[in-house]
């Protein structure tokens, strides 16, 4: 009979701890490989970290498990989580996590695994985007607001 266990993951570096989570996904790198945990953070740095097991069956010593800086999209913040997924192509082909924020510009930005080009980053929004930003004199707070159907999406 199997038991639960308990590991720190510690944080993303020593100076930058972790202020929200993200999304959690499992991935293959093909399908008949085990599912690898990615755990995407956002830090008190305001970039989004992934805390990711490299597959090593000694889990549990902590040598299988990285903590990667996927920084964030080209002069932005990550301010709001939105989740993250894995995607396959086809039947015989790897998985790949996206992970997906709002960034202080209030556009939605997605960052991909891509075996070409690691941590790629893209945006996808349009005007009529239904996160408006608010600022406060402590933090930056976004909210949703009713979907226009204006705009190309």
């Amino acid at each position: 009979m199997g038991s639960w266990h308990w590991n720190d993951q510690e944080s993303p570096t020593t100076a930058v701890g972790v202020r929200a989570t993200m999304g959690a996904v499992t991935m293959k790198d093909d399908p008949q490989a085990m599912q690898r945990p990615y755990v995407f953070v956002r830090g008190y740095d305001s970039r989004l970290h992934v805390n990711w097991w490299d597959g090593n069956v000694n889990w549990w010593d902590g040598k299988a498990w990285h903590w990667s800086d996927q920084g964030t999209p080209a002069g932005r913040t990550v301010i709001e989580k939105v989740g993250a997924i894995t995607v396959q192509d086809g039947p015989n082909a790897q998985q790949r996590p996206y992970a997906f924020v709002v960034t202080d510009d209030s556009k939605l930005h997605v960052n991909w695994w891509e075996a070409r080009r690691a941590g790629v980053w893209s945006v996808r929004a349009s005007e009529s985007s239904p996160f408006r930003t608010t600022r406060t004199r402590r933090s930056a707070r976004t909210r949703s607001s009713s979907p226009t159907t204006s705009g190309s999406g």
